[in-house]
């Protein structure tokens, strides 16, 4: 049986200044997060649909280090 795995991009961690902030991806929204900013709460950025040209790898200055998939044919997978 031939099965092929689809992940699903959730989320990005950037790391800097002895902080983190990340990226939250919810399947049709982009949103930052920055617990210093904003009192710990999330801000849209962009339609998913519109980030292509965005660059993924920095945040306000700090470097992606950890990205965080989910599997989405999970189902296919379980015995």
């Amino acid at each position: 049986m031939n099965r092929q795995a689809r992940y699903a991009l959730c989320g990005i961690v950037y790391l800097g200044s002895y902080h983190f902030s990340c990226r939250i991806f919810d399947g049709l929204n982009v949103w930052t997060y920055d617990g210093r900013n904003n009192d710990g709460v999330p801000l849209f950025e962009a339609m998913v649909s519109e980030i292509d040209g965005l660059d993924l790898s920095c945040l306000n200055g700090r470097e992606a280090h950890v990205y965080v998939y989910s599997l989405q044919n999970a189902d296919q997978f379980q015995t």
